[in-house]
């Protein structure tokens, strides 16, 4: 769902610097109120981190878990995906010429994507070394993600470490991401949110007991509960037009959006009406291409709005939106799925062969 939200993000970027103009009122009416949630791409990549502190940490905890089998499986799920969705990207800047004619002078399609292939840029961009991702935009977050990934097992450690002060430790890496925000440290803002959901997979047990327990919360309670996690998410988006970037109000919005996140995913486990909604055949078949749409989707939007004119913006979004979903199922069955059996594949034979 966070990835499908993602890609109305980017359709969105597309269509500002149209909308803001005649239909400016219904923009905002849109993008600054509650249906703002429908469009908070940078919030979703933060629930993504926190799922990743998770996910990651499982099998991590288990006894059987080898480290030395861990990092080349782990690696490999991540870059092949990586590098498939920038040959892609790639593919398509070779195929479909780019114009800053055809898009709106400094708007997003002009001044964050590429406009021709770079070799050297094209290696730093796979690599996920790069302080710039302009032929696929949201391989920024794989930066982060491979990052993590090789630390962690020392993140495993820490939440274990911290399993008796669970929401002391989940304060203080909201903390953390404060101070990051107000002296602007990358490292401070985007690591701890893989930490908090580190801390969630040490206290996974207990959260599920949630489901069963006799004095379990109410369905009226757990509404309530994902309502103020979805609030804390977007607070720093809906305060935006009254507070500018840089204000201390802000950095401690923004500090709040992991905290939010958390509360999203610590609903969706413990709740059980969560699953009546997740397990649903749309929802279930997003989850299954999500990976894939992430990677992609830019690229393909990207390539119709330089073809087309980001004036044809319904045209855009009418043909790019079911297209980018047809090509991420493409993309799972042809990279995806074979990158993520091979990693499975080479992990067992590590673990064979260390046994």
């Amino acid at each position: 769902m966070a990835s499908a939200i993602v890609l109305i993000h980017h359709v969105s970027l597309i269509v500002l610097p149209v909308a803001t103009g005649s239909a400016g009122p219904v923009w905002w009416l849109i993008t600054q109120s509650p249906l703002s949630v429908l469009f908070a791409g940078h919030e979703s990549v933060i629930v993504f981190f926190v799922l990743s502190g998770l996910v990651v940490t499982l099998p991590l905890m288990k006894p059987s878990s080898d480290l030395v089998a861990y990092y080349p499986s782990r690696v490999l799920r991540l870059y092949l995906p990586v590098w498939g969705a920038l040959a892609l990207a790639a593919a398509l800047v070779l195929i479909v010429p780019r114009d800053l004619a055809q898009v709106a002078d400094d708007s997003w399609l002009a001044t964050t994507n590429a406009l021709s292939v770079d070799p050297g840029e094209l290696l730093r961009q796979a690599s996920l070394t790069s302080a710039q991702y302009d032929l696929s935009n949201p391989l920024w977050s794989l930066r982060w993600e491979m990052l993590y990934s090789l630390l962690a097992p020392l993140f495993m450690v820490a939440a274990r470490a911290c399993r008796r002060w669970v929401w002391p430790a989940g304060a203080a890496a909201v903390a953390i991401v404060l101070v990051g925000q107000l002296i602007g440290n990358s490292y401070l803002i985007y690591l701890p949110p893989f930490f908090i959901g580190a801390l969630i997979a040490v206290s996974l047990p207990r959260v599920l007991e949630l489901r069963t327990a006799e004095h379990r919360p109410s369905t009226a309670t757990w509404a309530w509960l994902l309502t103020g996690s979805i609030a804390l998410l977007m607070l720093r988006t809906l305060f935006s037009p009254l507070v500018e970037d840089g204000e201390p109000v802000a950095a401690a919005l923004s500090a709040l959006i992991p905290a939010g996140a958390a509360g999203v995913v610590l609903c969706v486990l413990a709740w059980p009406g969560a699953d009546r909604l997740l397990a649903r055949a749309v929802p279930q078949w997003l989850g299954r291409i999500s990976f894939s749409l992430y990677l992609i989707h830019v690229p393909i939007l990207v390539t119709l709005a330089f073809a087309l004119g980001d004036a044809a913006w319904p045209a855009i979004m009418l043909i790019g939106v079911p297209l980018c979903l047809l090509a991420a199922e493409v993309f799972e069955r042809v990279v995806e799925k074979p990158s993520h059996r091979l990693s499975r594949s080479v992990r067992r034979r590590i673990v064979e062969r260390r046994h």
